[in-house]
């Protein structure tokens, strides 16, 4: 659902094409959907739906007057794993996604303006080990965090990152660092 908000007593109003139905096949046996994560890009000019269990991005356009969204078409990030936990730095150049339950994270470039996202030099790396739960962007998208655990109850780690110009990850000094506890979530405040 896309949704016009009026600036004054903040309803809501359906913008037109509003709700957008993502077709995808039903996930493999064994397999239980755990939801698509929308990211929209800074300049507002497109919609990413990460769908995780199909490991395809699909790409909309939102048109800047009336808010109708219109399917550009679908990325597949490579490798194909389970999209997880995705990130966009504030710049709109990159979304950076975990791969559910392994030590992986990706990366994909925004710059071409359409549904080409193709996969970032140097991807995908390698965390300390354990599976990666959450992931985050500092507000100036120079860093990128990750917390990854084995399971409930086990000390955890927190991995950093600097983004470099071009998108690949350069594990920061110090880091990974173990934790006391088990992580859950990574928030970089604004």
């Amino acid at each position: 659902w896309g949704f016009s908000i009026n600036s004054t007593d903040g309803t809501l109003t359906p913008v037109p094409n509003s709700p957008v139905t993502i077709a995808h096949p039903v996930p493999m046996a064994g397999k239980e959907p755990t939801g698509i994560t929308v990211l929209v890009e800074p300049s507002g000019q497109r919609l990413f739906a990460v769908d995780n269990i199909n490991s395809v991005i699909d790409v909309f356009a939102i048109d800047q007057n009336t808010g109708a969204f219109s399917a550009l078409g679908t990325s597949h990030p490579q490798p194909p794993f389970e999209l997880f936990a995705p990130v966009m730095d504030p710049k709109g150049r990159f979304i950076y996604i975990a791969a559910f339950n392994t030590d992986l994270i990706t990366g994909v470039s925004m710059a071409d303006g359409g549904t080409s996202l193709p996969t970032l030099p140097g991807m995908p790396v390698t965390t300390s080990g354990a599976p990666n739960w959450s992931t985050t962007i500092d507000p100036s998208g120079s860093f990128l965090y990750s917390v990854e655990d084995d399971a409930v109850g086990d000390p955890g780690f927190l991995n950093g990152y600097r983004i470099q110009a071009n998108g690949q990850l350069a594990i920061l000094p110090g880091t990974p660092m173990k934790l006391a506890q088990t992580p859950f979530c990574v928030v970089a405040a604004h």
